[in-house]
């Protein structure tokens, strides 16, 4: 599968994920959200044992949710299923984090 936003590469059974939006320190938006969950399940699904986590570039590991984009979505995210796809996962996670990071979560009013 071809991702705009995120890298994601098996090698020896193990799956790299690097989010790859440099330019926005890579703060997630909804398109990296859907590439995420596609990402995510084929990691479970395969015979990868292993997934690391990663940021491309050196400025961030991760920003947040990006602004911009949420601001075009009227700041209403409602997609909950990526946080119970990766609930499912029974393998081994390691982020490691190339800077700082940041957490955000956008809430239903």
């Amino acid at each position: 599968m071809y991702y705009q936003t995120i890298k994601y590469e098996k090698v020896d059974h193990i799956a790299t994920i690097t989010l790859n939006r440099p330019e926005r320190r890579n703060a997630r938006n909804s398109v990296m959200n859907d590439e995420l969950k596609a990402a995510w399940k084929d990691f479970r699904d395969d015979d990868a044992l292993v997934s690391i986590i990663t940021g491309a570039g050196d400025k961030a590991f991760c920003a947040g949710w990006d602004l911009e984009d949420a601001a075009a979505n009227n700041f209403e995210f409602t997609d909950y299923e990526s946080t119970a796809r990766i609930s499912t996962i029974v393998k081994a996670i390691a982020a490691v984090p190339s800077g700082p990071t940041s957490s955000s979560r956008l809430s239903p009013p």
